[in-house]
């Protein structure tokens, strides 16, 4: 007969396997979306019923929990007032993304090594198949996976994630992680797979977070580019050109779906701020799939890219959507963490911070805040925030094992 130790033991092995294997599916699911849409579509649905089902079976935070009924409310009322109820209806369900993903951090805050152990694992197998298709590339000049090309000269890597841009994203996270964690040679292992993404949007908010969290990295920075100059002219022209192009992409050039986004909700916000259209009206899948009238009322120009499945812009999406009033109270979900753990150390309190600034300066310019594998971030806000021994226990006692 088991004594009550071996049951708590086996217990908490489960859990951890529960766990562990719910964050696995979360990063799996993405990366199968170039394989087959559907089964990673399904793959997504079980995730959000282990989550579900999790979050049910242990106790949540009387403040985060009136918070998230009070907003379900908000969301409630924009599915009412719709244009069309098939679209609100599967809009709604995406909305409840981050909701979802924020409980069950809140969940699992004291498994927090589990979900970090998995994560960082995942990651490293993705890296480690990087560098084989870095290899096979070399070889045999063939592109895998969702690998690409640019401008002939340039190939971005995206291991086992459903793009570059997310592969950037979540290495990046993973680097803030081990960094916190003080896992030197692992935070920079993550950080050179920040590099090779190049994805501009992350590296570049890689340079800000990194030139506060280190004085010295503006001088290191300044010494490479340097060496880059002398080495190799034509190399660092060429990437310059290509930076400046995706620059030129992402912000100055105002012909595209994503500037067109930001054109619709600035000039919705001169008129009818603070109520939306609704959900699934704007800049989300439902409403190109149910033909939302804001589109023609607003004279979007698509520039010819008729097959895009959203605006690719997560914040007039949900202004739009919302409006002024619901728009802020569902992005200061994210920050809610921040308000309800009173005791927090200096520390954790950094490292969720520019995790936060890395997901929502991303989102500028994404659908990141409504893709799973984005969301994974912010299961470890609660976690690093009210788990302050969590250095000590991981780090001095050599507790953290990958």
């Amino acid at each position: 007969m088991l004594s009550i130790r071996q049951i708590s033991l086996r217990k908490s092995f489960l859990i951890n396997i529960y766990i562990a294997l719910t964050i696995y599916l979360i990063l799996l699911a993405d990366f199968v979306t170039i394989i087959d849409e559907s089964l990673s579509s399904l793959l997504k649905i079980v995730v959000l019923l282990l989550m579900v089902y999790y979050i049910i079976l242990n106790k949540t935070n009387k403040y985060l929990l009136a918070y998230v009924s009070f907003l379900t409310a908000v969301l409630l009322f924009g599915l009412i007032v719709s244009f069309d109820y098939n679209a609100a209806s599967q809009e709604f369900v995406r909305y409840l993304f981050p909701i979802i993903f924020l409980l069950f951090g809140y969940a699992v805050k004291d498994n927090l090594i589990v979900v970090v152990r998995s994560f960082t694992q995942f990651m490293i197998l993705s890296n480690i198949i990087q560098i084989v298709l870095y290899v096979l590339f070399i070889t045999t000049s063939q592109i895998y996976l969702s690998n690409s090309l640019d401008f002939g000269i340039i190939l971005r890597g995206s291991g086992l994630s459903s793009g570059v841009t997310t592969f950037g994203f979540l290495n990046f996270i993973a680097y803030l992680l081990h960094t916190y964690l003080e896992n030197k040679k692992l935070s920079l292992f993550f950080l050179l797979f920040v590099l090779l993404s190049f994805s501009l949007k992350i590296i570049i908010i890689a340079i800000i977070i990194l030139s506060i969290y280190n004085k010295t990295f503006f001088i290191k920075i300044f010494s490479f580019i340097l060496i880059l100059v002398i080495i190799g002219r034509d190399i660092f022209q060429q990437f310059i050109e290509i930076s400046s192009l995706k620059f030129a992409q992402y912000i100055l050039v105002g012909e595209s779906a994503r500037s067109e986004s930001y054109r619709v909700m600035f000039d919705f916000l001169k008129h009818n701020p603070f109520l939306g259209y609704g959900l699934g009206s704007f800049g989300g899948p439902a409403s190109i799939k149910y033909n939302s009238p804001i589109y023609e009322q607003y004279n979007f120009d698509w520039y010819g890219l008729t097959n895009l499945a959203t605006t690719d812009t997560f914040f007039p999406h949900v202004i739009v959507e919302l409006g002024i009033i619901g728009g802020i109270l569902y992005f200061f979900l994210f920050f809610l963490p921040l308000v309800i753990v009173k005791r927090k150390s200096k520390k954790s309190n950094e490292v969720v911070k520019f995790i936060l600034f890395t997901l929502f300066v991303d989102s500028m310019f994404s659908y990141g805040m409504n893709s799973q594998a984005y969301l994974i971030s912010i299961i470890f806000i609660f976690g690093l925030l009210m788990n302050n021994d969590l250095y000590y226990n991981s780090i001095k006692l050599k507790e953290y094992k990958i």
